[in-house]
């Protein structure tokens, strides 16, 4: 797992991330995109309620919005997660991924890995030390048993000790969790948390402008890429 997005897994519309908290972005048959401002004691209990850890680092004040994303797949889980796993590389759905490495390897469900992001012209390319770690979950309900799988990407607590790439980029920081749940009618459920603040002199409002699109981007290449190699109906 080489990239840039926790456990005890909670409803997303739970107290800590009521739905009238969001805003809506954007909305079609399979995806639905909110943002909300960012507010430091929410996205800790939020984080912390889906990974029932606290994240590393979350910084104390940001102009940069969260996002979070409702994605319906109409593919079986099985079919997903390769999409969402690779040693060195960026996942292939990920458009402004420019390069992704695993620096430590602490087993398999844990790695440190460093990821750097193109950002348009002229702003400087940023760079990320994650903490990203896998674990999977069976809960029980009516239907029988249902598989899930959290991916969490969290800032590394001691970034410092990467040094930048050529000194030339902006040290980005970055909560991501990419929550995948097998659906009864075989079918997957994906949700995706985020927030990033990207540093450096950026203005959050031209971010902020874009990141509904920047997702809706990334979320329909995955989805173009599912459907393009989804085996036969039965």
């Amino acid at each position: 797992m080489a990239l840039v997005s926790f456990s005890c897994v909670i409803d997303a519309n739970a107290a800590t991330d009521k739905q009238s908290d969001w805003t809506l972005e954007y909305k079609n048959p399979q995806t639905v995109i909110y943002t909300r401002p960012y507010i430091v004691d929410r996205a800790q209990l939020t984080i912390s309620a889906i990974d029932n850890t606290t994240s590393n680092k979350i910084p104390k004040t940001s102009g940069f919005l969260e996002v979070k994303s409702e994605v319906k797949i109409n593919a079986p889980l099985n079919s997903v997660l390769p999409y969402f796993h690779g040693e060195n590389g960026c996942w292939q759905w990920q458009l402004k991924c420019k390069s992704s490495v695993i620096l430590k390897k602490i087993n398999e469900h844990h790695q440190v890995v460093y990821t750097v992001v193109n950002m348009p012209w002229p702003i400087t390319d940023r760079d990320f030390v994650f903490e990203a770690k896998v674990s999977e979950h069976s809960t029980a309900s009516a239907q029988g048993l249902t598989k899930k799988v959290v991916i969490s990407l969290a800032p590394h607590p001691n970034p410092e000790q990467y040094n930048k790439e050529k000194s030339k980029l902006v040290r980005a920081t970055s909560n991501i969790v990419y929550e995948l749940t097998a659906s009864s009618d075989n079918k997957t459920q994906l949700n995706i948390y985020m927030h990033t603040d990207f540093s450096g002199s950026i203005s959050p409002k031209l971010i902020n402008s874009r990141l509904a699109d920047s997702l809706r981007d990334d979320i329909d290449a995955l989805l173009q890429l599912i459907d393009g190699n989804a085996g036969p109906s039965a």
